[in-house]
């Protein structure tokens, strides 16, 4: 992926991150739920806001060592999407690339989109026996950033770094120079038509690291896959003409991808000049030169699965054979990355006796999220299978997985639930009444991990601070603390619970209370009275994360006839600072 993509990627997460970063604590928070799926939740929730939480590295990093694969995996991605911003977690990166268990796919990624920094532990790793392939693939993916430590490495003493650095030389196509970047566009596109091979390449190139910006060399990118377009002499014909050409279309159609969307407008005339024979596709519409690519594997595969995903609901054409090559490896991704036009084939392949293609199926409709909701019938069918619980979630699917709720009461309900999120709300408020407690408990949870837009259930959960089940009381009291400001009107209950609960009750609620912000003042500052000093203590550090919306409260506290409480309060203020 080109810088100019990457950027355009960086600038649509953030976009979409930014309406949720006030809620960055509460997932860090969550990484140390008891729960996996609270966990598994939180990290997938960090790692979809981009480099906005980036300040949840720490946790995230820790989060690699957590005892649940799912987690780790989860907590690998997020650093990953978090990008350069995680450096600090490289070293966590590299156990889990070198140890294999955690997925090698999700690591490599992770460390590819750290970029340059992650260059220099990669290289030391070329060291180590049978590890070499691993750091191997991803410096190759890194390409031109890697290409000056990995000369450096062909002087190192060790022969395993001399021979792995020279065979991913060898990979990295040369980069474009950098003045070739910065030519105009109708400069390079006249350059794509050079003579010299190798200057049409790096002119090809260049233009694909413009972007959307490039988009007017798309007619001229759509004939350089035509019959003829690449000539070569006789005897570089006869020995190099064919991986020549693969390797020629390869970077076209890696441009035409890199330029986005916009390329979707080039496909009437892809339709009416592509005619490659050497694609072995004569007569055959442009987007089967994608597919083709695609099923030739190897680069071109990645370069066709982008174009083919950029390209969008404009790939349509597509579908039929991506649906027919299911569950084949980067057949499902494609689909999603059509969009909601690829739903029915999906649908159509919930119906096969094949496992792997029902699951492949499933993870498709998953990435495209609420506009595959037709799939809900079929896949709610398939329960309780857990891919079948994790889709379900990611497209709104919420009925039948109360349902299972209700029938088996099962952990991993949570995560697919608190997907759908808001939506579920008052379904899962009227299981807090269910005979069974552990519905009552799991449904609890739930509405906590859905934070504040589970706020319409704060009533129920205020009522359930009385159940008689004890751990259905206290995972309603960390529920309230999980929504947080919007559970404001819990507070006088929280309170109670910290004043006559026992000790285990005092504690977690008291957590609970400290959650709810600056409407929770009032009562932390009567805490301040509290005869067992580490509750004062405690109420004392919510007063001073609230900050100077809590003094009015504290203030009152100084004229106490108690001189340890004035101590307390007079240490809140000192904390806090002045206004």
């Amino acid at each position: 992926m080109g810088q100019a993509t990457r950027l355009a990627v960086l600038a649509f997460c953030l976009g979409a991150a930014a309406a949720q970063a006030q809620n960055v604590p509460q997932w860090i928070h969550s990484l140390g739920d008891p729960s996996p799926a609270a966990r598994l939740t939180a990290a997938e929730a960090l790692g979809n806001m981009g480099p906005i939480a980036r300040q949840a590295v720490p946790a995230l990093a820790r989060a690699t060592r957590d005892p649940d694969l799912s987690v780790r995996s989860a907590a690998i991605g997020a650093l990953g999407g978090i990008g350069p911003f995680a450096e600090a977690a490289l070293p966590e990166l590299m156990t889990a690339l070198l140890d294999g268990k955690t997925g090698l796919p999700v690591a490599s990624q992770a460390l590819y989109r750290i970029g340059p920094a992650a260059v220099p532990p990669l290289i030391e790793s070329l060291a180590a026996p049978d590890i070499e392939g691993r750091a191997h693939a991803v410096l190759a993916k890194l390409g031109a950033v890697a290409v000056p430590a990995l000369k450096r490495a062909l002087n190192d003493p060790r022969e395993p770094v001399r021979s792995s650095a020279a065979t991913t030389l060898a990979r990295i196509v040369p980069p474009a120079p950098r003045e070739a970047v910065k030519e105009p566009i109708a400069k390079l596109i006249a350059a794509m038509n050079d003579p010299d091979l190798l200057r049409r390449e790096r002119a090809i190139q260049a233009v694909g690291q413009r972007g959307a910006e490039a988009k007017d060399a798309v007619p001229a990118l759509i004939k350089l896959l035509e019959p003829g377009a690449v000539s070569l002499p006789l005897a570089v014909e006869l020995q190099y003409g064919r991986q020549v050409r693969a390797s020629h279309s390869h970077h076209v159609i890696e441009a035409l991808g890199r330029i986005g969307p916009t390329a979707q407008a080039a496909l009437p005339s892809l339709r009416r000049f592509l005619r490659d024979k050497e694609l072995e596709i004569a007569g055959a519409e442009a987007i089967d030169v994608l597919v083709r690519a695609w099923r030739r594997g190897g680069e071109d595969r990645r370069a066709a699965l982008e174009a083919l995903g950029r390209i969008g609901p404009g790939a349509e054409d597509a579908i039929p054979a991506l649906a027919r090559a299911m569950p084949e490896a980067g057949a499902p991704e494609a689909l999603a990355s059509i969009g909601p036009v690829a739903v029915p084939a999906l649908i159509e392949s919930l119906r096969s006796s094949d496992r792997a293609t029902r699951e492949a199926a499933m993870r498709a409709l998953a990435r495209i999220g609420p506009a595959a909701r037709d799939a809900v019938p079929l896949v709610a069918g398939l329960l309780p299978d857990p891919q079948a619980m994790e889709t379900l979630g990611a497209i709104g699917g919420f009925e039948p997985l109360i349902g299972e709720l209700k029938a088996r009461p099962d952990v991993r309900l949570v995560g697919p639930l608190v997907r759908v999120g808001e939506p579920a709300v008052p379904s899962l408020t009227a299981l807090l009444h269910d005979d069974d407690p552990r519905v009552r408990r799991l449904a609890t949870q739930t509405l906590g991990a859905i934070r504040a837009k589970a706020a319409a259930a704060v009533p129920e959960l205020i009522r359930s601070l009385d159940d008689p089940d004890r751990s259905m009381r206290q995972r309603a009291m960390r529920s309230l603390g999980d929504i947080g400001p919007a559970a404001k009107d819990a507070a006088p209950a929280l309170a109670r619970l910290v004043e006559q609960g026992d000790y285990g009750d005092a504690y977690t609620a008291l957590h609970a209370l400290s959650a709810l912000g600056p409407a929770a003042a009032p009562e932390l500052a009567r805490l301040l009275r509290h005869p067992d000093g580490t509750l004062r203590h405690q109420a004392a550090d919510a007063l001073v994360a609230i900050g100077h919306a809590a003094l009015p409260h504290v203030e009152s506290i100084l004229q106490d006839p108690q001189p340890a409480v004035r101590m307390e309060a007079e240490a809140v203020v000192l904390r806090m600072g002045k206004p």
